[in-house]
This record gives structure tokens, C-alpha cells and sequence, in this order.
């Protein structure tokens, strides 16, 4: 290699040439055969499996493999076969498409209740702290500790009050525990402190039916707590009949027929028909007899039904309803025999 190199004398401003520096650097390298070709840009190779023949170029581009085609040192894995993969992931796991989630241990569950009970006593906000020991108190109910669950969610009910997901909580609690009047209680807190106007109805209809049970009656405030509809009239109608008052439950079955409507609606205006003639109330019920057909064309009060009219009747009318009474009856049966004695 040659030394190290000063550049030319003469003016300091004069244009050096790289060149001139470096010309002597590759002296020792050989030098190009000028006879040898030059390598193309770009060189195809073709390998063929056949042997040349001998009739063609004598230097000919493709070469001749000696001896058989190479092998894998190691036996192919499944999961690199196209196959498996062609055929979906099934093929490599077998996974049901449902399975059940494994359940936390009970001290799981445990440890979870103890970690939210202490993230509330810390929270900022009564409504965060309200909703770590609902989760603290659902925990411990998955544990099995129901008395720790009741008094965690007193706990959340002593930071906010109206909480549905506490009073839904507390209230179920009490009532698998046999707590009938908390229970109560909390359900008519809930008809109160519900999120959405359905859930308010629902909840004041339960706390009606509640009371209805336990009590025999429906206070003005419970059913004023219920809204208009078929659920509030067919609380009326358990309300009369605990009451024994035979016009009183015609009337109410009435109310709910109208407000029911079609072949349902139709079966309580003919209960509420059956009630009146139990009341000896004709007028009333002749009107729900009438209004029952106005639903449901067929709505006759069945064979019994028929029957009662026949009774009613004069000898021609009653004949040929008795007529079309025995027409549907089994000829051998004793309701048959009797209705042939009472058309006779």
C-alpha cells in the first residue's frame, strides 16, 4: 500500500483531483484480462433433471443432478402439512363451542369481597362507595356468606339511600331469608327509586301485589302505584274475591275483560256474568253476556252455559236449546240421560 500522500506544490487555491491522490493506492492489485468476457448484468440459471444431449451445445446453461433428490433430515410436523390447515383450525384443537367458565373457589370469592369492602371505606364519593360494596356484597353472596352480603349492601344503602342495584339486592336477600315485612319494605322503596318509568310501574305492581297478599287489601296507595292496565284490574279481581262479594267481583272481571280484549278478554266477561247470577244481578249479567259475544262471536258459556239459559226459557225456547245440548253430548253418558229427562 503506498504511504501517505501530500498534495501537489503550487497555489493554495488550485482545484486538487481525487484521482491524482488515489491513482497509486491500487497498483498492486492484478490486473483485468482484457481477453476474459465480461459478466453479463444479469445470469439465468436453469437446473434440469435430464442430462444434456450430446448433439446440442457443448457448453449448455443447464446442469444434470447426480443421484436422488434431496430429503428432509426430519419428518414434517402436522401442523406444517397444508392439509390441516386447508381443513381449519379444528383439526389441530379439539375445543367445544361452549364450555362452562371454571367457578371461582369459594375463598376466591371471599378475597373479593374483603378487596371492594376496603376499596369503599376509602372511596371520595358516596356513589362510588355505594357501588364497590355492591360488588362486595354480590361476592360474598357468590361465597355463601348471606348474612356478610346483608350487611354489606346496608352498608351501600347508609351511602346512597335510593341505589336500585342495593335495594334489589337487600330485598332479595330478605326475602330468601323468610324477612317478609323488609322484603315488603324494599320493594316498595324500589316502585320509588327505580331508574326508568317501566321499571317503576313494575316494581309498584309488585309492592301491590305484595300487599294484596299479605294484607287481604289493596290500599289506595298501592293501587294508585300501579299503572292503568289489565295487571292493576285483575288486581281489583283478587281483591273482590278475597272480599266474598259476588256483584263487586262481577264488576271488577268486567273491568278487566274490557280492558283485556279479544277470546281472554271474552272467558272474564262470561266469569263476570257467572258472578252476577250468583249476585242475582239479571241486568248486569244479560250486559256482560252481550259484551262477551261482542268479543268473541263464540263465546256461549260452553254446555253448562247453555244449559243455564234453557232454564230460563220457555218450553219452546228451552227445546231447542236442549236440542243442540244433546247433539253435542255422548248419547250414553248421564249428562246426556239427564238432559233428555229435563227436555222430556
Amino acid at each position: 500500500m503506498a504511504g501517505e500522500r501530500k498534495p501537489p506544490e503550487g497555489d493554495d487555491d488550485a482545484t486538487i483531483e481525487v484521482d491524482d491522490l488515489f491513482d497509486e493506492l491500487f497498483e498492486e492489485q492484478p490486473k483485468t484480462d482484457p481477453n476474459v468476457p465480461a459478466i453479463a448484468e444479469e445470469v439465468t440459471l436453469e437446473i434440469g433433471a435430464e442430462p444434456p444431449d450430446a448433439d446440442r451445445d457443448p457448453n449448455p446453461v443447464s446442469v444434470a443432478l447426480e443421484g436422488d433428490p434431496p430429503t428432509a433430515f426430519a419428518p414434517l410436523l402436522p401442523e406444517m402439512a397444508a392439509e390441516i390447515w386447508q381443513a381449519g383450525i379444528q383439526a389441530l384443537v379439539s375445543v367445544p363451542d361452549t364450555a362452562a367458565p371454571p367457578a371461582p373457589a369459594r375463598d376466591e370469592w371471599l378475597a373479593e369481597a374483603r378487596l371492594f369492602r376496603a376499596e369503599g371505606a376509602v372511596a371520595e364519593t358516596p356513589g362510588w362507595a355505594a357501588r364497590c360494596l355492591i360488588a362486595a356484597a354480590r361476592a360474598a353472596e357468590a361465597a355463601g356468606e348471606l348474612a356478610e352480603a346483608a350487611t354489606v349492601y346496608d352498608e351501600a344503602l347508609e351511602r346512597t339511600p335510593g341505589a336500585p342495584d342495593a335495594l334489589r339486592g337487600r330485598a332479595r336477600l330478605a326475602e330468601s331469608a323468610g324477612d317478609f315485612d323488609e322484603a315488603h319494605a324494599l320493594w316498595a322503596r324500589l316502585a320509588v327509586a327505580a331508574e326508568t318509568p317501566d321499571e317503576r310501574s313494575f316494581y309498584g305492581a309488585l309492592s301491590a301485589e305484595w300487599t294484596l297478599a299479605r294484607r287481604g287489601a289493596l290500599p289506595a296507595v298501592a293501587l294508585d302505584a300501579m299503572a292503568p292496565g289489565p295487571a292493576r284490574t285483575l288486581a281489583l279481581v283478587e281483591e273482590s274475591l278475597r272480599g266474598g262479594k259476588a256483584t263487586k267481583v262481577a264488576s271488577a272481571l268486567a273491568a278487566a275483560g274490557r280492558a283485556v280484549g279479544g277470546t281472554f278478554g271474552a272467558a272474564l266477561l262470561e266469569e263476570a256474568a257467572r258472578f252476577a247470577a250468583v249476585g242475582l244481578d239479571a241486568t248486569a249479567e244479560a250486559a256482560h253476556r252481550a259484551a262477551a259475544r261482542q268479543l268473541d262471536p263464540n263465546a256461549d258459556g260452553g254446555l253448562l252455559g247453555r244449559l243455564r239459559d234453557a232454564a230460563r226459557m220457555d218450553a219452546r225456547g228451552a227445546a231447542k236449546t236442549l236440542a243442540g245440548a244433546m247433539a253435542s253430548l255422548p248419547p250414553a253418558s248421564a249428562l246426556a240421560r239427564a238432559v233428555g229427562r229435563f227436555a222430556a
